[in-house]
């Protein structure tokens, strides 16, 4: 088994950096932000890294996603850009051993092929390009659950502290998986008898405690505005309501589901797939496209699976559950139906973040319904569409993630501009390069289409195929627009594939 995990990590690994390697620059706009703050704790290491504002005044409020690529940077180098970066990837695909040992609990035997899941779904590889909070603090996510469920509690104080310190999102769902993790547990034994696998009290209240005391020192301070009391209150009836749909149907379920109970759930899922690639869900969000296939390969078969193991969870009573699989399934769909449905501005932003935490409670659940031939099949699917993926990327032809891959054309139109710009001159860029720009500095950048006669304005070649990003979600500005403002103006720079425009009247 340890020659399957140890090939599992190691296309976990390729997925990650190839698209590094095809482009040579680091992936993501939020990786320009760390090594921004990266750079400038090595000019000045004696810089206060909570409350200086030199800092970007939000990563560093998570002083560990500093620290780790920092540390990275005295290693290799201050001027190996791309290798600092790579310690994000790394560490992501990293990942896939703790989540191993986390799966093996529950199905030793098919544990490898969950960890392929993970190790190839789409979403997570994506992310997983990237040098961010999420990809640093996943190797913490899944040891910081294993270590509530084995106990320990020096391990567990290490872990909750380490994960609070690098990722709020991470640190967050981790601790809500854990709480309702023993009220699920007792309404499945009141429903089936089954013994579930729930976590230590002690080691569980030291996590939430170190995840909660940060998060209100560091994080609620930063999200004032954003998020309200009222939305964790109303989120969390979500997760009930979810809770409480499962519990009303585990005595339901029979030892071997029929086909209705095992596919209606499935059609469900599917026609909100198609509804999303067309239409977007809810009405309103951008279509997804044929990105629907790529980022929803994962959860294809898991309310069939899930039925399979909601089955063996009633049928198997004396056997170990997954029930902190079943918790992480509720916490997180919870959580993305309260953002998506629940009138949340900006919601879909975050919605699309949390739907990779599904994946893994998704990938155990799999393991655990003892459905080997259509967990292979699944796994393959996802490897394969996964390097579709990949390759999707490193192009530029995925419509939802084009504006994650930068290259050395678009690198150096940016430096050409930063280096020849007073500090604070304002210039105009969509949401890709404004991050770009942020790194390279001393410019000040607008989003917004200037009307003409409003200055410089930086372009790159998908603006003439996508249009210009304003946010993760909206675009502003056809390529036919785009492509005037770009005759009319004045060329300063062109490069062939990235231009900086003059726009006059």
């Amino acid at each position: 088994m340890t020659s399957k995990l140890f090939l599992v990590v190691l296309v976990a690994l390729l997925l990650r950096i190839v698209p590094l390697m095809l482009t040579g620059m680091p992936y993501d706009n939020d990786s320009w932000y760390i090594h921004h703050d990266v750079e400038v704790l090595r000019v000045n290491p004696k810089a206060r890294l909570l409350s200086s504002p030199d800092f970007d005044g939000y990563n560093n409020l998570w002083p560990s996603s500093i620290l780790v690529p920092y540390i990275t940077t005295l290693i290799v180098g201050k001027e190996s850009l791309l290798a600092t970066h790579l310690i994000g990837p790394l560490l992501d695909a990293l990942s896939i051993i703790p989540f191993y040992a986390l799966a093996s609990r529950y199905s030793k035997k098919y544990a490898w092929l969950a960890a392929l899941v993970v190790a190839a779904s789409p979403g997570l590889v994506g992310i997983g390009v990237g040098l961010v909070k999420e990809t640093i603090a996943r190797p913490l996510f899944y040891a910081t659950i294993l270590a509530a469920l084995k106990g320990g509690l020096a391990a567990s104080i290490l872990l909750g502290l380490g994960l609070a310190l690098t990722h709020h999102l991470s640190s967050l769902t981790a601790s809500l998986i854990i709480v309702l993790a023993f009220p699920t547990a007792w309404l499945v034994k009141t429903t089936s008898g089954s013994r579930s696998d729930t976590p230590r009290a002690i080691e569980s209240t030291l996590i939430i405690a170190l995840t909660a005391l940060w998060l209100a020192y560091a994080g609620l301070p930063r999200l004032r505005g954003t998020v309200s009391l009222l939305d964790p209150a109303l989120a969390s009836l979500y997760i009930v309501a979810l809770t409480s749909l499962i519990a009303a149907a585990l005595p339901l379920i029979r030892e071997k589901p029929g086909l209705l109970a095992a596919w209606l759930p499935e059609i469900i899922v599917l026609t909100l797939v198609a509804i999303a690639a067309k239409t977007g869900v809810p009405p309103g969000v951008q279509p997804l496209g044929i990105s629907a296939l790529y980022y929803s390969a994962p959860f294809l078969l898991l309310p069939y699976l899930s039925v399979y193991a909601l089955a063996r969870i009633k049928n198997e009573p004396s056997r170990r559950n997954p029930i902190i699989a079943l918790t992480w399934l509720l916490v997180v769909s919870g959580a993305i139906a309260y953002l998506v449905f629940g009138g949340v501005p900006l919601g879909q932003s975050p919605a699309g973040r949390l739907a990779n935490f599904l994946v893994p409670g998704s990938a155990i659940l799999y393991a655990y319904s003892s459905q080997p031939r259509l967990l292979k099949a699944k796994a393959l699917i996802i490897l394969v569409l996964s390097i579709l993926y990949v390759g999707a990327l490193a192009s530029n032809a995925d419509p939802e993630s084009y504006d994650l891959a930068y290259h050395q054309y678009e690198y150096s139109t940016c430096k050409l501009l930063s280096s020849h710009l007073e500090a604070n001159t304002t210039v105009y860029a969509d949401a890709k390069m404004r991050d770009l720009l942020y790194y390279l500095g001393p410019v000040k950048t607008r989003i917004p289409l200037p009307e003409p006669g409003h200055g410089l304005l930086v372009l790159y070649k998908e603006n003439l195929v996508y249009g210009y990003k304003l946010d993760s979600n909206l675009r502003s500005g056809s390529p036919e627009r785009i492509a005037r403002l770009i005759s009319r103006g004045s060329l300063v720079a062109n490069n062939g594939e990235s231009w900086i425009v003059l726009i006059r009247q």
